[in-house]
């Protein structure tokens, strides 16, 4: 009878308990479900807002650190830190190359203006695609200029005696009013040899201008026992020269069918552009560019095709014919007497 007594007097408490308890259980996941939404709204503004935040700001620039200072930034036929984007586009349209601007902002500024006039042929609403048309991702707001000529042989250089390639030629600017930032010319060889001989060719180059590098990695293969020289797939090879106003890398690397061999001449990343003329005489090494119109065709023997696939050679060919054909056609018509 006690026993049973206690136990009505018990039971309130067992359940304002047992309520309490659930309550909690209950209570749990929601809290836990918040914290995880904060989390994932933190790191979704990390995310979204960092990375394009500091895309889309304003462009700032340090000067370049107390340090040793490039003696030239001549590079593919430009001078970086002073060549502008409006001689650059005179340059390339001179010797026939077929560039354009390949940044996020100048390919959306295309793909809208093919749309809008897609919709005038059409008729169509514009209100259908105004979602994507009218709105501009803080990437696009990022002013950079990359200027990039596909194609581009190699003899088109006169900066030396180049090893036979082809490849692409790019120019990059922070914005259009800007000096040139950065030159590159990358290219691919099928032809192993042909590859390292390329690369062996513009490290020494760059170091009758820039002296003794500052780092090599990867160790150059030799010819085996054919004679031949064989570049494992996936290895890789990079010399550099390291200033306070310019960063110069020669690489290679074997990947997929080709060895892509590169030469890349730049301001460091956060430098002011204008970094490698700042209290130096203006380069010599590059062309004039005004000189570029005035080119023509060498006399010398054709350059090797060695390292280049039939199709390129035929390309080559092609191209070379038609280029004796201008040549010809423009010397007769500069020989022919005028009638007055």
């Amino acid at each position: 009878m006690r026993s049973s007594l206690r136990l009505l007097a018990a039971l309130p408490l067992l359940c304002s308990l047992s309520f309490a308890c659930g309550r909690g259980r209950e209570q749990a996941p929601a809290a836990d479900a918040s914290a995880a939404e904060a989390k994932a709204d933190t790191k979704a503004k990390g995310k979204s807002g960092k990375l394009f935040d500091d895309i889309a700001s304003p462009l700032e620039f340090r000067d370049p650190e107390p340090g040793p200072r490039a003696p030239d930034s001549a590079a593919f036929g430009a001078v970086i830190g002073a060549t502008s984007y409006a001689e650059i586009q005179k340059l390339t349209e001179a010797r026939d190359l077929h560039c354009k601007d390949t940044s996020v902002r100048a390919m959306m500024d295309a793909k809208r203006a093919a749309e809008r006039k897609k919709q005038e042929e059409e008729g169509a609403d514009a209100v259908s695609s105004a979602s994507w048309m009218n709105k501009k991702s803080k990437r696009e707001k990022n002013p950079q200029v990359r200027f990039a000529c596909p194609k581009v042989t190699s003899e088109l250089f006169t900066d030396r005696e180049r090893p036979r390639s082809r490849g692409r030629l790019l120019y990059v600017f922070d914005s259009e009013e800007l000096p040139l930032r950065h030159a590159s010319y990358q290219r691919s060889h099928h032809n192993h040899d042909a590859a390292i001989a390329d690369y062996r060719d513009a490290v020494a180059a760059a170091t009758a201008i820039y002296g003794e590098p500052t780092e090599s990695r990867g160790e150059i293969p030799e010819a085996g026992a054919d004679g031949k020289i064989d570049f494992p797939q996936g290895r890789s090879l990079e010399t550099r020269w390291d200033f306070s106003d310019l960063t110069v890398r020669v690489t290679a690397i074997h990947f997929g069918r080709k060895v892509t061999v590169g030469e890349r001449v730049e301001v460091p990343h956060g430098v002011r552009p204008d970094a490698p003329t700042m209290g130096k005489p203006a380069s010599t090494k590059a062309p004039a560019l005004a000189d570029a119109a005035k080119a023509t065709p060498s006399a010398d023997p054709p350059a090797p095709t060695e390292g280049l696939s039939k199709e390129e050679q035929a390309e080559l060919e092609a191209k070379r014919a038609a280029d004796a054909a201008s040549a010809a056609k423009a010397g007769a018509k500069a020989k022919k007497p005028s009638k007055g």
